[in-house]
């Protein structure tokens, strides 16, 4: 098994030392043009991390590679630049390939569902579930979920979002091919449901596959 990754959550001590974050005051640290190319990666900047490496295409190639970094962070807009400038999504950085370390330095299931998604190539697209607390309350018994999906799909409609007995889907709409907003009613008698996709209720867009099937999202009333 290859040791832990260089650029993860749990070795803090390499990225203090290299961005600057730990006692030290980065206004004394001097940092190379390719540190702050990281750095825009680390903070999500597309158009900044886009800039250089049309200044700079073997960014894209050096061993601590754009794409781990990306991977690391969750940063699925910019895994997507990247690999149209034909980053290998098998080049390894300390044994680890970038899909190894995807989402290591994210909190965000949808985020690391994505990169994974686009390392992986050819898999099935993924879905996850998700309550949305700003418009949902238990004491209407009405809930507003999002439904992620890791890649653009087509043929997802309201028909497709599966509920348990006691509730039924009252409004569904698509922002994104990769998003679809559904709100659930309880009825009087229900205090507590559950809601999921099942596999192949979606294709993606791009080669027609078919999506795995999501975990079930529990709500209580």
């Amino acid at each position: 098994m290859a040791d832990s990754p260089a650029l993860c959550s749990s070795n803090t001590l390499w990225w203090r030392r290299t961005y600057g974050h730990d006692n030290v005051s980065a206004a004394n640290a001097n940092p190379s043009a390719l540190d702050g190319f990281y750095c825009a990666i680390r903070d999500n900047q597309v158009e900044q991390v886009q800039r250089y490496i049309a200044q700079n295409p073997a960014a894209v190639f050096t061993k601590r590679t754009a794409l781990y970094v990306a991977s690391s962070f969750g940063r699925h807009k910019i895994v997507t630049l990247l690999l149209h400038r034909g980053a290998d999504k098998d080049l390894q950085c300390d044994g680890v390939r970038p899909i190894d370390v995807a989402g290591f330095a994210s909190a965000g299931s949808i985020d690391r569902m994505k990169v994974r998604a686009l390392l992986q190539g050819d898999s099935c697209p993924q879905v996850i579930l998700r309550l949305d607390d700003k418009y949902s309350a238990g004491e209407t018994r009405r809930f507003r979920l999002q439904i992620h999906f890791s890649e653009p799909v087509d043929e997802f409609t309201q028909e497709d979002v599966t509920v348990s007995e006691g509730c039924e889907v009252t409004q569904f709409s698509m922002l994104r091919r990769d998003l679809y907003h559904a709100t659930v009613q309880l009825t009087q008698e229900s205090s507590e449901a559950s809601v999921e996709v099942l596999a192949g209720a979606a294709r993606a867009a791009v080669g027609g596959r078919c999506n795995a099937q999501s975990r079930p999202l529990q709500l209580l009333a």
